[in-house]
């Protein structure tokens, strides 16, 4: 490996993290090729990390869809400035998203009892701006992430009610619509925190609208999505229970006929044409 010491535990660091968000992640992917850049690495060495990249977080888009990018544009031949300014570019893009979404999204909110579960930067800035009647949010189990969603919007005076994740599922019947965020959008359907699926599976027996939010860092082509996988985590953090195999996954993939619509930095369109607007 060429890379150098400091970077490499960087990479490493962005690996074992199991609770930043993928915009989190994204960012330091970046802040890694772009100081490779910065010290003059050679191209071969900046194909190198972002190879490593795309490998470092199998279940986070972005952070695939950066390497890939980055990754050909230097086997390509691209020159440095152009290779740092590609990288700005798409982090700009990533980090402007959910403003953009949100602006999109704020007016199917508005004054209306919404449910989500987990952490999504596009889905807080939505709420934010919607002005909700009540937000219901699920904990979203192992790592709890809903609470810090619960906490965010409540420090905006938003009346939030927070659950288990059960008991949150047999509550959708009382909401007007459900919203959630994104970890990949692919042809397969969407990736968002495990109990997303049945969410909306339920949503839509009760004919409640399910809306995705999602940035085009989240959309993988087809041909990136032998990348992607949804590994299985460790099992203490759910119990320890001798003679007992725990199963821990953080994510799961809602087909796309269960989805009402994908609200992107572009608008809002049918879950396949998202796919090809973005």
């Amino acid at each position: 490996m060429n890379l150098p010491e400091d970077l490499r535990r960087q990479i490493e660091a962005i690996a074992a993290d199991s609770r930043s968000g993928a915009l989190g992640l994204l960012k330091r992917g970046a802040e890694v090729l772009l100081e490779l850049l910065l010290r003059g690495a050679g191209r071969e060495t900046v194909q190198e990390a972002a190879h490593i990249l795309m490998a470092a977080q199998p279940s986070m888009a972005p952070l695939i869809k950066l390497g890939w990018t980055i990754g050909r544009a230097a086997e390509e031949g691209l020159e440095e400035e152009d290779l740092l300014e590609r990288t700005r570019q798409f982090l700009r893009e990533a980090e402007s998203a959910p403003r953009l979404i949100a602006e999109a999204a704020a007016p199917l909110l508005q004054q209306r009892r919404v449910l989500t579960l987990s952490f999504s930067s596009a889905v807080i800035e939505a709420l934010r701006a919607g002005t909700p009647l009540e937000v219901l949010c699920a904990e979203s189990r192992p790592l709890c992430e809903g609470v810090d969603t619960a906490r965010a919007l409540a420090s905006r005076g938003i009346k939030v009610r927070l659950g288990v994740d059960a008991l949150i599922i047999g509550r959708v019947k009382e909401v007007d619509l459900v919203v959630v965020g994104a970890d990949a959008v692919t042809v397969r359907g969407v990736v968002n925190k495990v109990g997303t699926y049945p969410l909306a599976v339920m949503a839509q027996r009760e004919g409640k609208p399910f809306y995705v939010l999602a940035g085009a860092e989240k959309v993988l082509p087809p041909e990136l999505e032998g990348f992607f996988r949804i590994e299985g985590k460790p099992s203490k953090e759910v119990a320890q229970v001798e003679g007992v195999e725990v199963e821990n996954l953080y994510f799961d993939v809602t087909p796309l006929d269960l989805i009402t619509a994908i609200v992107t930095p572009a608008g809002i369109f049918p879950p396949e044409e998202a796919l090809f607007a973005l």
